[in-house]
């Protein structure tokens, strides 16, 4: 599979394989292929997202360059969502824009949490 188009991979509530891709018809070719490949008769949910998963990863490496001084505890990928996940004991407006600058994509998520669990 071509990471250029890959948004994430993930086992959904129904229990199938779904892929998140930038390019289904591209995505389709590589499943196809993969699947006379290697013999497989699972089916595959291809959808659509706006984020490959690189771009993600590199969203998640800006913010981390300032975890420490924005207060930031959690901090992930969520693929199913196509987007970010950041967590702080407190947000505001300010902080949330810094951060939205800083990871360039639109799908973040802001958690308001503890220092150990969510709250």
């Amino acid at each position: 599979m071509d990471s250029d188009i890959l948004g994430g991979v993930y086992i959904g509530d129904d229990q199938r394989f779904h892929i998140k891709t930038t390019d289904i018809a591209q995505m389709e070719a590589d499943v196809k292929s993969l699947k006379e490949q290697y013999y497989i008769s699972d089916e595959v949910i291809i959808e659509p997202c706006q984020y490959t998963y690189n771009e993600l990863t590199s969203a998640i490496g800006r913010i981390n360059t300032r975890m420490n001084d924005l207060d930031i505890n959690i901090l992930g990928t969520d693929v199913m969502a196509n987007g970010i996940v950041v967590g702080s004991p407190e947000w505001n407006d300010a902080k949330k824009s810094l951060i939205l600058d800083l990871a360039q994509i639109d799908h973040v998520q802001f958690l308001t949490n503890s220092r150990n669990q969510l709250d």
